[in-house]
């Protein structure tokens, strides 16, 4: 009997309804399969719920299709110093922490994916035999072909790994560390895919949608996943029921199983209502090749904040050239926050998108929504002019002007541009802020005029090591950077290159806007001539946070969210 595989005897029963209710007969008991699995038990005669007590149980016949006591006992060894038969152990104390009854019967899916059950406070195998198979409803998340990883092989002195059973354990593995956290803030409704979380802007756009999804939803949790890099910084804050983990903090560390199968598993695993891919390759390679696993209650929505450019050909390269044509059209709409990047999708990818699915949301420079907006400088009172603005007015007072960069330390952000132009401009000094992220191969030999600041997450962190002339910003493809929000809120003069988004916020009346192939002759008239003219740079730079602290409000970008066709109503509420 012990056997027979699991699956064989579901192929018999799946459909099978149970049998009427006896008196004081076991819950969990399913007395016509018992005997439909057990024909000497009905060839002689004996109730089947008499026969399970007296020798079946001790025989490891199963009670129903889906309590294995051997694979119950093995899995909780403390089961078999109960002095409670395993299955009462499971009807009393195992479910509610959360065990499984067998390999096919997930107890806390079950409950996540029935909030009604779970809000009834019925034991999730009872609820499915006496209603849930009737139902329709599932045991466990279905489970998804899989391939080998890129490197797997399997010699004859080594096992093939069995990657269904790798997978199983990855998703009880998530739902162990998942259920805390929902029964705390609610059931989780919402996923969100990033490359990495980190202290970059893509990261800080997610919090934001986050944050709208809390605000709107108080009682519904926000899962945030890192999928590529698997990184997740530690000290950076999220709202309040908001979960922020790496995919191998969810689905373990199995070097045998691919990246794209734990994620495939976590989402049919989730069944969220809302996913969510924020630049991640790694969601939009899902959506490309596996779409069709997603459950079709999910709204699909991706966001894609740039198109990143081979710098010696500059044609596509990344998602837009290896997933956007063929995902496009299997998300609800795709997202970004700026007009530039709908212009290069449409001109390098003609069609891929229907008219309409591509929408902008410009993001706004704070995710929380503050009362208090910090500046360069004392606030303005009494005509008294901002702190960089109060050094040029008011004369230096000795000492050279000073200009701050912040960014990643990353190629893409063109640092050796920036260590020319100090060396070009030896009279001033410059601030550096930043860490590689993406890679860590950039030439770093400064000029003795360059200050290294170290990593930083918080406007704060740079303004503290003021006071400065102007912001210059670098880099040879971009969307709109998330640190120009940050610095224009804080009243500083920018000068960066008309690339990407940058013009959308930079231009001539809010700072001055480059060509997109500046040079060193380039930034170092900007910088001058904002030494010379001041009062000029001021004017542009209060123009730059009026524009910052209306169009980029947190109030602004959250009427933005609600406005998108299903996204907040996709997300169920109990108040709804």
């Amino acid at each position: 009997m012990t056997g027979r595989s699991l699956r064989s005897r579901l192929r018999v029963t799946a459909f099978r309804r149970p049998a009427e209710p006896q008196p004081h007969v076991h819950p969990l008991f399913d007395a016509a399969w018992y005997l439909d699995s057990n024909p000497d038990v009905r060839a002689a005669g004996i109730p089947a719920y008499e026969h399970y007590l007296v020798n079946g149980w001790r025989e490891g016949r199963w009670p129903n299709a889906y309590f294995d006591e051997a694979w119950y006992v093995r899995t909780y060894p403390e089961v078999a110093r109960s002095p409670r038969l395993p299955i009462d152990h499971y009807l009393h104390d195992g479910a509610r922490l959360g065990y499984d009854p067998s390999p096919d019967f997930f107890s806390r899916w079950y409950l996540y994916t029935n909030p009604d059950v779970a809000r009834a406070g019925i034991n999730p195998l009872q609820h499915f035999l006496a209603h849930g198979r009737a139902e329709g409803r599932r045991t466990r998340p279905a489970p998804a072909p899989v391939g080998p990883a890129p490197d797997a092989r399997a010699p004859e002195d080594v096992p093939i790994h069995d990657t269904e059973t790798a997978l199983d354990q990855a998703a009880r593995r998530a739902l162990d560390r998942l259920a805390p956290h929902a029964e705390r803030h609610g059931p989780f409704a919402s996923l969100l895919l990033l490359p990495l979380f980190g202290r970059g802007g893509g990261e800080k756009v997610a919090l934001s949608f986050a944050q709208v999804l809390r605000v709107n939803r108080p009682d519904r949790s926000v899962l945030i996943v890192a999928t590529d890099r698997d990184q997740v910084e530690d000290g950076l804050d999220a709202p309040q029921g908001c979960l922020v983990l790496g995919l191998s903090d969810l689905m373990g560390r199995d070097p045998a199983l691919r990246p794209e199968d734990r994620l495939r598993r976590l989402i049919v695993l989730m069944r969220p209502r809302l996913l969510h891919i924020v630049n991640a390759d790694l969601g939009w390679r899902v959506l490309r090749d596996h779409a069709g696993e997603i459950d079709p209650g999910t709204l699909v929505v991706a966001s894609l904040f740039c198109i990143q450019r081979d710098p010696a050909s500059r044609r596509p390269v990344g998602i837009a050239a290896d997933h956007f044509a063929q995902a496009a059209a299997k998300t609800a709409m795709i997202l970004t926050d700026n007009r530039a990047v709908i212009d290069d999708l449409d001109r390098y990818f003609p069609g891929a998108a229907p008219a309409g699915k591509l929408r902008c949301l410009y993001a706004p420079h704070e995710w929380r929504p503050v009362a208090r907006v910090p500046v360069a400088g004392p606030e303005p009172g009494g005509g008294r002019p901002r702190g960089w603005l109060s050094r040029l007015v008011g004369g230096r007072r000795g000492g050279r002007p000073r200009f701050l960069w912040a960014s990643r330390l990353d190629r893409q952000k063109r640092v050796e541009l920036l260590l020319a132009i100090a060396r070009q401009m030896s009279d001033c000094a410059f601030v550096v802020f930043g860490q590689a992220v993406t890679d860590g191969d950039v030439a770093w030999a400064p000029p003795s005029n360059v200050t290294r600041g170290g990593p930083f997450s918080d406007p704060a962190t740079l303004l503290a090591a003021g006071p400065f002339d102007a912001f210059i910003y670098t880099t040879y493809e971009d969307g709109l950077p998330n640190i120009l929000l940050e610095i224009g809120r804080a009243g500083l003069p920018v000068v960066a290159p008309a690339i990407g988004g940058i013009a959308e916020l930079i231009g001539f009346e809010t700072g001055v806007l480059l060509p997109a192939e500046a040079g060193v002759p380039d930034y170092e008239a900007a910088l001058r001539q904002i030494l010379r003219e001041p009062g000029q740079a001021a004017a542009r730079a209060e123009a730059l946070r009026e524009l910052v602290l209306s169009r980029h409000a947190f109030p602004a970008f959250a009427a933005a969210v609600a406005a998108l066709p299903g996204y907040l109503e996709h997300v169920p509420s109990d108040d709804a």
